[in-house]
C-alpha cells in the first residue's frame, strides 16, 4: 500500500508525543477542578490556582467528600472546599493573600488520616496552577 497524501506532511520527530503531552496536561487541569478548557485563560488571570486530588494509600482509589484546606502563611486566611465523587478539588483565583509558595494545604476526612501531601510546582510561573495530592489511610 502507498502512502500518498499523508507521506507528503511529515511531521518532524516527536511532534505526535508532544502533542499527546500538551492534550493530556490540559485535560488534567479541567478534569481536577471540573472547567472547561476555555475556563483555562480565565482561571490564569484571576490569580493563583491550586488542583489535586485525595487518594487513599491502599489503592490510591478517590476519596470523595474529603475536607480539603488552604492556608496563607502570609496572613490569617484560610479557605476550605470539599472532594467531588472523584477525589478532584480546586481552589482558583486565591488573590494576593495565596502566593503558590506561601500556601499550606491539608486534607481531612472522619475515618482517614493524611499520611502524605504530594506538591508539584508546574512552572516558576505564579500563574500557573499548583498541584497537590493528599494521600489518605484508614485509620
Amino acid at each position: 500500500m502507498r502512502c500518498e497524501r499523508l507521506c507528503r506532511h511529515r511531521l518532524p520527530p516527536g511532534a505526535i508525543a508532544l502533542a499527546a503531552i500538551a492534550w493530556l496536561s490540559a485535560v488534567t487541569l479541567a478534569q481536577a477542578g471540573g472547567t472547561s478548557l476555555d475556563d483555562r485563560d480565565e482561571m490564569i488571570d484571576s490569580g493563583p490556582s491550586i488542583f489535586g486530588w485525595a487518594r487513599t494509600v491502599a489503592s490510591l482509589a478517590p476519596l470523595a467528600e474529603a475536607r480539603v484546606t488552604a492556608e496563607s502563611k502570609l496572613a490569617p486566611t484560610s479557605l476550605v472546599t470539599r472532594t467531588d465523587q472523584d477525589g478532584a478539588f480546586r481552589f482558583s483565583g486565591l488573590g494576593d493573600d495565596f502566593p503558590l509558595d506561601a500556601i499550606e494545604v491539608s486534607c481531612a476526612k472522619d475515618g482517614f488520616r493524611m499520611i502524605d501531601i504530594v506538591v508539584r510546582r508546574l512552572s516558576k510561573d505564579p500563574r500557573i496552577p499548583l498541584e497537590v495530592e493528599c494521600v489518605m489511610e484508614h485509620t
